[in-house]
C-alpha cells in the first residue's frame, strides 16, 4: 500500500512515529542490576551480581531470571535501577564494588551498587549501597565494574 493511499490521521501516526520512534526515549534506558546474596545462620554473603539494559519491568524480570539460573543458592535478591529511584535518572555510569565482610563467625563478601553521572559519583553512590546492604564490611574496596552505559 502506497503512503498516498493512507487516509491523512494514520498517514500523520505513520510520520510522528518515523520522527519521534517507535517508543518512548527511556524506554530501553533502563539499567538494573541486582546482587544476589546467600545467608547461613546470621551470616550474609554475596555470591555476585547481574546487570542488564532494557526496558522498563521486563529488564527486571530478565535480570532476576538470569541471576536464579546463575545462582541457583541465593536467598535474597538487592535490587538497584539507575530509573527508579526518583524521577530524574541516577545517571548511566555504573559502578559495582566489592569488599570482605568483617562480621564475627561469618566469611564472604559484600557487594555495593551504585549509579552516577561518571565514575566518581557511582562510586560514592556504590559505597553508599555496600554500607547500608552490608554494614559490617572491611572497607577493603575492590571495583568489580565499572562501565558507562
Amino acid at each position: 500500500m502506497s503512503m498516498s493511499m493512507l487516509k491523512p490521521v494514520p498517514r500523520l501516526a505513520l510520520v510522528s512515529a518515523l520522527l519521534l520512534g517507535a517508543a518512548p526515549a527511556l524506554a530501553a534506558d533502563s539499567i538494573h542490576t541486582l546482587v544476589v546474596v546467600t545467608t547461613e545462620g546470621s551470616c550474609a554473603s554475596a555470591l555476585g551480581y547481574v546487570v542488564e539494559v532494557g526496558e522498563g519491568d521486563k529488564v527486571r524480570a530478565a535480570a532476576e531470571e538470569k541471576a536464579r539460573a546463575r545462582y541457583p543458592t541465593l536467598k535474597r535478591l538487592h535490587h538497584k535501577d539507575n530509573l527508579k529511584k526518583s524521577k530524574e535518572p541516577l545517571g548511566r555510569y555504573l559502578v559495582v564494588l566489592s569488599a570482605g565482610v568483617t562480621k564475627a563467625g561469618c566469611a564472604g563478601r559484600a557487594m555495593g551498587v551504585g549509579f552516577g553521572t561518571d565514575e566518581a559519583s557511582a562510586m560514592k553512590d556504590a559505597k553508599k549501597g555496600l554500607g547500608k546492604n552490608f554494614p559490617f564490611n572491611d572497607g577493603a574496596l575492590k571495583v568489580e565494574h565499572s562501565k558507562s552505559y
